[in-house]
């Protein structure tokens, strides 16, 4: 008993780790460089607080990325319990973090005034931002998936 109650301790003690490292990349890709792109021959740098103000706006040009920071917070505290009930929870999360993560890789151009742009180039921030979701997403997903193997018996 004593040593399944360590285990439990220890793997939440990794959990809450994993998350809090996962939120504080998060929370620093939001003041980084993220994309430069050329703007009618100007490379134009735009960082991540532009795309935290402006990425609402993303489904017009089909990317949905930014709804993933909206799930973030939510996640990271999920993912840090060790009493949440509803297990499908666990996998709701993870599948909605790991598909809007997802859609992120095919961002290609950035929408302005004048037409879409191409991204020429990509910054720290935007690596940044897909360790921190790409790590919660693959945190929810193994706790979704250790949640319903049945414990090992003596």
């Amino acid at each position: 008993m004593g040593f399944r109650a360590g285990l439990t301790k220890k793997a939440c003690a990794l959990y809450r780790t994993i998350s809090l490292l996962a939120l504080f990349l998060w929370s620093l890709s939001m003041f980084l460089p993220v994309v430069t792109f050329d703007n009618r021959g100007i490379p134009t740098m735009l960082d991540g607080a532009h795309f935290l103000q402006n990425g609402w706006a993303g489904p017009i040009m089909l990317q949905f990325g930014w709804y993933a920071n909206l799930l973030m917070i939510p996640a990271a505290y999920v993912s840090s319990r060790n009493s949440i009930k509803p297990r499908r929870l666990y996998f709701i999360l993870a599948a909605s973090l790991i598909t809007l993560w997802g859609n992120t890789l095919f961002l290609s151009s950035i929408a302005g005034y004048t037409g879409t742009a191409p991204i020429v180039r990509w910054h720290a921030g935007y690596f940044l931002w897909m360790a921190a979701t790409g790590s919660m997403g693959a945190l929810l997903m193994w706790r979704a998936v250790r949640a319903r193997v049945p414990p090992a018996s003596k």
